[in-house]
């Protein structure tokens, strides 16, 4: 749990990206690819990565050319038609918008790790604003990066020196949904993300199976008689990064 007093200032995120130029420039492309659509036109392209560009609070004179060229063409549009994209209403709140709408007492944030850092700069201009912002966040659980988020957020404004003091900070260090095989196997994964910062956490008392089958979800027998043979002790949940993989 992160509380407002420490968290960054909105400027903060952009100092923090300049110092992360090289970071800006060839992750944002290199991760971008992979979720583009086969065939996407290279306008699609474009405005995905200005998106994220605006969304990370990256400063325009550090982006490509051709981003800013198409950036002032889409501007171009939107001011013709009288049109805000999702970016522009965050943008605008960050300038204008000094407390959050309804006055609240405190503000409360989950999956912070989700949010951009200009939804993070916002945030912690509203909880300035407010008694206190309380965000509650777990970058080893990101998924959305490809729409600008950014889980180091916080550990990106550490080193610009805007830390958040270590007791404005709680770890919920017990889970109660992976047991020990599980927790083994993260933590060996976890340990390859750079600029992470260790987090203790112990799993639930049960120790587990980390099994890898032959099925995907064109051919998923493999993992249906898993499922089978393991209903024969309890209820079996099955997730998929997808929805479509469970129809």
């Amino acid at each position: 749990l992160r509380k407002a007093k420490a968290s960054p200032q909105s400027g903060d995120a952009e100092g923090a990206a300049r110092a992360n130029v090289a970071y800006a420039n060839a992750e944002f492309d290199a991760d971008l690819e992979p979720i583009l659509p086969a065939g996407a036109e290279s306008a699609d392209a474009l405005y995905s990565k200005v998106q994220r560009y605006r969304a990370r609070m990256v400063p325009t004179d550090i982006w490509p050319a051709e981003i800013r060229e198409f950036s002032a063409a889409w501007d171009r549009w939107k001011s013709d038609e009288a049109y805000l994209d999702f970016t522009d209403l965050i943008a605008t709140a960050l300038r204008d918008v000094d407390s959050p709408p309804g006055n609240p007492h405190h503000v409360y944030v989950d999956e912070g790790q989700d949010h951009s850092p200009m939804e993070l700069s916002l945030l912690c201009k509203w909880g300035r604003a407010c008694a206190g912002l309380v965000v509650v966040h777990d970058p080893d659980q990101a998924i959305y990066a490809w729409r600008g988020a950014d889980p180091l957020f916080f550990g990106r404004a550490a080193a610009a020196g805007h830390a958040i003091p270590e007791e404005h900070k709680k770890v919920l260090s017990q889970s109660y949904r992976c047991p020990r095989a599980v927790h083994e196997l993260v933590e060996r994964c976890l340990k390859n993300i750079p600029g992470r910062e260790p987090v203790v956490w112990r799993p639930r008392d049960a120790a587990g199976v980390v099994a890898t089958l032959g099925g995907d979800v064109r051919s998923p027998g493999a993992i249906v008689q898993c499922a089978i043979d393991a209903s024969a002790d309890g209820s079996v949940l099955i997730e998929a990064s997808c929805g479509y993989m469970l129809d």
